[in-house]
């Protein structure tokens, strides 16, 4: 009888691990999400309602002086400086955009938080300056995904990898 209760037990919780995911697309077993740097690498993907809207941001952004013409040549850069994690987006030669961003609601969100107001980044690349982000994907290796929907109803989805 104790055999069984000890394989019904082990079953449970093998079955607990094995369903339980914290972020959507990927299981993040053991790590705190605030010591991996998501905001790092390129902007890979950039879909509105399930349309690939990458080009038409980056047709927006070429038109900008002193910026890169290809948005994916940007890249994002995080650091980590005690209780805050600071980002910035660098456009070749040109001024790094600085914003920082903090994991909310049990770390399964993310917002953003911008250092300069520049309507260029707010407006077009995050969207607002409060909009919560879900987390989508977020592991050590492979792209760090992210998605919100805005009040309008628009479906924005950011890949970087």
């Amino acid at each position: 009888m104790k055999k069984k209760t000890h394989y019904i037990l082990l079953g449970l919780s093998l079955l607990s691990l094995t369903t339980c995911k914290k972020y959507p697309e990927n299981n993040l077993w053991f790590k705190n999400p605030e010591k991996l740097f998501p905001f790092y690498g390129h902007l890979t993907k950039y879909t509105v309602n399930g349309i690939d809207s990458l080009d038409l941001l980056n047709a927006y952004y070429g038109n900008f002086p002193g910026l890169v013409k290809d948005i994916r040549q940007s890249k994002f850069i995080t650091n980590y400086r005690k209780g805050r994690n600071d980002c910035s987006l660098n456009h070749g030669n040109s001024l790094a955009n600085q914003m920082s961003y903090s994991f909310i609601r049990k770390k399964k969100y993310v917002t953003i938080f911008f250092h300069q107001d520049t309507s260029i980044y707010r407006k077009h690349l995050f969207i607002t300056h409060s909009t919560e982000w879900k987390i989508m994907r977020l592991a050590k290796t492979g792209p760090f995904k992210i998605e919100t929907t805005l009040d309008n109803g628009n479906k924005y989805e950011i890949q970087i990898e």
